[in-house]
């Protein structure tokens, strides 16, 4: 599974294929390069990996592969359930399938569309809307409180505690 660059064709000036702007526009066309060239080096934020055999390696390997470092949260916690590797992985699985259950992804259907549109309505009459914040941002900050069978709230400050870590004191800086 050797690194390769990728061809100038489908990167962008930075050397990653993810910044080239026909990758953001139609990645469907830029796809069947990058896989053909297999693992590409992304500079210091790591590799892409496109071809299944590859991805199939990498996922079943945790002792060459960890997930503990995959996203840097800022935290010295790890983010449950990405960045465990197994077996641990499994326990926190076992807790949060449930959550993810057919029966209930369905049963969640009705309310999740909901308050997509409810969003969506908020800013559909405006002329110009930052959509980060006002979608973006709320809308999965709310399914999780839905998944949690916590009330989904309205307001920005109440939501927003819940999609924002809490600030970080040191020993010598003062709450």
């Amino acid at each position: 599974m050797p690194a390769d660059d990728a061809s100038s064709s489908q990167t962008s000036a930075t050397g990653n294929p993810l910044q080239n702007p026909s990758f953001l526009t139609a990645p469907q066309t830029i796809f069947p390069g990058l896989r053909a060239q297999g693992v590409l080096a992304l500079g210091d934020r790591g590799v892409l990996i496109t071809r299944s055999a590859d991805i199939a390696a990498v996922l079943t390997h945790p002792e060459v592969f960890s997930s503990g470092m995959a996203t840097q949260t800022g935290t010295q916690r790890p983010l449950i359930p990405l960045q465990i590797d197994p077996p641990r992985h499994r326990e926190y699985r076992r807790i949060l399938d449930p959550l993810f259950s057919p029966q209930r992804v369905k049963e969640m259907e009705g309310p999740v569309t909901d308050l997509a549109r409810s969003l969506v309505d908020a800013i559909a009459a405006e002329n110009e809307v930052d959509f980060v914040q006002r979608f973006s941002v709320p809308f999965p900050s709310q399914v999780f409180l839905a998944l949690l069978g916590l009330p989904i709230v309205a307001t920005k400050t109440r939501w927003r505690c819940c999609s924002e870590p809490p600030p970080r004191y040191t020993s010598t800086s003062k709450p």
